[in-house]
């Protein structure tokens, strides 16, 4: 049976293309890469006749004649499709046959118009502005280009003001992934699914090879060595090809830096330290992965005033198979080259856990985030405005913050997924908790633990007064009770003169 993901943002798009048969309507699709921007694309098109074009770094000649060819081979429109001469040619005869019949085109990668014709993208925006209310045209253009973004679509942008919706997608979280399985029919335990998402993190393409492969009910070791560690494995090149091809053999600096943060390595000093560089080198570094290569993101302690000039930020990577794979593959990957997959399969079941314990905490993080509203978060948070992420001083640091400013209180979590903290765990978490009701002592501060069983009561009694306690049957019964209720549904904006981004919870201005 084939997993159903992005329901609701297909629905959505229905719902659009239904609204241009009265004026033209346009849609920008954008997200990470491996969030299944085409994949959706093509859902939408099966439901709704229409064509995908994929825009490629080739001369525009060759690829108008090209469009023109593809156009020609199915039932596109009943008007005859001639040869174009020209972009401004080619959108023209897309907004004249629309004007008597429901259009809708797709173009993938519509960022490569920047370097294959850039004077274009202004006269484009004319011809929306010019042409766009008395057609029935439906045009998505999909990019994850943020730079792109910024200078086209940004405030000073060509393209500002154009876009009637904006669907942003984000990697699918580990509810929905429950109830994606649990919906088609899979069983599959609860640890073996938190190891796989915390593995392979939400991108669509990874659940639906371990659907295609029939690998759904086996280990994590049997779907590791299926899909990564095996001959012709399916994703051994994009492992090559993503972590080594990408940087000169000149300056592998930069896989000295994404090593060091995938090993747990996440201020700038111990970074450079791990890395051998000094800071200063460190940071251009990290801007440059950060900003142009998108492999990491910056973060600060939840709670900081001006996160922006904050001293205390770290880093971390976006991707969780980007993070698994520096982390266990990538500082080997001569033994990889050589297809010695047993032995470093081996090495990766021997430090699994730990890793998995270490990153427990972005799968709460991301449901406390996502279902704020819902009575069973408000229950553990108090407040649906609460916000949720992560949280370190100077001296201590635990997984997540819960911060609810009515109030003025901070809830310091601690994850011990898997294992349950003995007497010497239970003293340093009191140490941390003191320690940080000393950073900030204008807060109420309160703890809240997760174990994998409870503790016994002499444990308890020395953690502070109000301790919240959950294991992980607790936090399991909580997702799932949040994977079987249905998500909101994203609101349909009126067009503006701002690019609206469809969330989780409403729509909001970029």
């Amino acid at each position: 049976m084939q997993l159903q993901f992005r329901n609701r943002e297909l629905s959505f798009l229905d719902g659009v293309s239904r609204e241009s048969l009265s004026g033209g309507r346009l849609v920008l699709l954008t997200g990470k890469r491996d969030t299944g921007k085409t994949y959706l694309a093509g859902q939408h098109l099966k439901k709704n006749r229409g064509a995908y074009i994929s825009m490629a770094i080739k001369s525009a000649p060759t690829q108008l004649a090209d469009i023109s060819e593809y156009l020609k081979s199915f039932p596109f429109t009943r008007d005859f499709i001639p040869a174009f001469r020209s972009w401004r040619e080619f959108f023209l005869f897309l907004f004249h046959i629309s004007r008597d019949e429901k259009v809708n085109l797709v173009i993938d990668d519509f960022h490569n118009f920047e370097k294959t014709d850039p004077e274009f993208l202004a006269e484009f925006a004319s011809l929306w502005k010019q042409y766009a209310r008395e057609s029935r045209l439906q045009l998505i253009l999909i990019t994850g280009n943020q730079s792109f973004l910024r200078k086209y679509f940004g405030e000073e942008g060509l393209l500002k003001g154009l876009v009637d919706y904006s669907v942003r997608l984000r990697p699918v979280s580990f509810t929905e992934i429950l109830k994606i399985v649990s919906d088609s029919g899979k069983h599959v335990a609860f640890n073996e699914l938190v190891k796989i998402y915390l593995i392979f993190g939400g991108m669509p393409k990874y659940y639906a090879m371990i659907n295609r492969f029939g690998l759904w009910g086996k280990s994590t070791e049997e779907i590791l060595r299926a899909l990564i560690f095996s001959d012709y494995a399916p994703l051994g090149h994009q492992i090559l090809s993503g972590t080594g091809e990408e940087f000169t053999s000149r300056n592998k600096i930069y896989l000295s830096v994404l090593q060091a943060i995938a090993a747990g390595k996440n201020a700038v000093t111990e970074i450079g330290e791990h890395a051998g560089i000094p800071d200063t080198s460190t940071t251009k570094y990290l801007n440059e992965l950060e900003h142009k290569r998108g492999y990491i993101k910056r973060k600060v302690p939840l709670g900081t005033a001006d996160p922006l000039r904050s001293k205390t930020g770290r880093y971390f990577f976006r991707s969780y198979f980007d993070q698994f794979v520096f982390r266990f593959i990538q500082p080997d990957i001569i033994s990889y080259q050589m297809g010695q997959y047993e032995k470093m399969l081996a090495r990766v079941m021997a430090g699994l856990d730990q890793y998995i314990r270490e990153q427990f905490f972005l799968i709460i993080k991301r449901a406390l985030r996502d279902y704020r509203e819902h009575k069973v978060v408000t229950a553990l948070t108090g407040s649906a405005v609460a916000l949720a992420g992560e949280y370190w001083t100077r001296k201590v640091q635990f997984d997540l913050g819960i911060l609810e400013r009515n109030s003025a209180t901070m809830k310091l979590c601690r994850c011990y997924y898997g294992e349950m903290p003995d007497a010497e765990a239970i003293k340093q978490l009191r140490h941390d908790f003191e320690e940080a009701v000393k950073q900030s002592p204008q807060m109420k501060h309160e703890l809240l633990i997760h174990t994998e069983k409870k503790p016994a009561r002499e444990l308890i009694e020395q953690l502070p007064s109000g301790t919240m306690v959950y294991t992980t049957a607790e936090l399991r019964g909580l997702l799932e009770r949040l994977a079987s209720d249905e998500a909101p549904k994203p609101e349909q904006n009126k067009k503006s003169g701002a690019v609206k981004t469809l969330r989780r919870k409403k729509a909001i201005k970029v």
